[in-house]
């Protein structure tokens, strides 16, 4: 079976924390130089090496500015935005967990769950989704914004490397 062959089975659901990545990324950079569009192009040209990508759901509460900044970036690339309420506290990490722990047992073919956070707090999620024999990927806005937590949950690629990227949005 060619490499090519092995590629197209690799099926990733990719849920990203809109929140937690705009937080966490270095906006002391020169603004020509810095466009959150970039750093999605990279992570999805980045995704596309491994499989076929299946859906990229985006996470935002109806407080994230950068919700209203990219909706356009995200719909002409076909994200699907969830928005989730902020009543007492933000509500956007439950909801992530919730709607992933459901994909995870009913959405059948995905083979790699590509978390878009660093947050410790999808942990019990990335082990579900192991048990499901899906692999896991991270891709972080920052080294220091990666969780101890998640680090060992990432699968290896095929050279034995971790599966764990850091969100790129500079624009060279």
């Amino acid at each position: 079976m060619s490499g090519d062959a092995e590629l197209k089975k690799n099926r990733i659901l990719v849920l990203i924390d809109l929140p937690n990545l705009l937080i966490n990324m270095d906006c002391g950079l020169d603004p020509q130089k810095f466009k959150a569009e970039c750093g999605f192009e990279k992570m999805l040209k980045r995704l596309k090496a491994i499989g076929d990508i299946e859906m990229v759901l985006v996470f935002a509460s109806t407080k994230t500015p950068g919700m209203y900044l990219y909706q356009h970036f995200f719909y002409d690339k076909g994200f699907l935005v969830i928005t989730c309420p902020h009543l007492e506290k933000d509500t956007t990490d439950d909801t992530l967990i919730k709607l992933a722990e459901k994909m995870i047992d009913n959405y059948t073919g995905i083979t790699h769950l590509c978390l878009v956070s660093g947050d410790h707090h999808f942990g019990t999620t990335l082990i579900k989704a192991k048990e499901r024999r899906e692999k896991i990927i991270i891709i972080s806005p920052i080294i220091s914004s990666l969780s101890d937590e998640l680090i060992p949950l990432a699968d290896t690629d095929e050279q034995g490397r971790k599966m764990i990227y850091l969100f790129s949005p500079l624009t060279e």
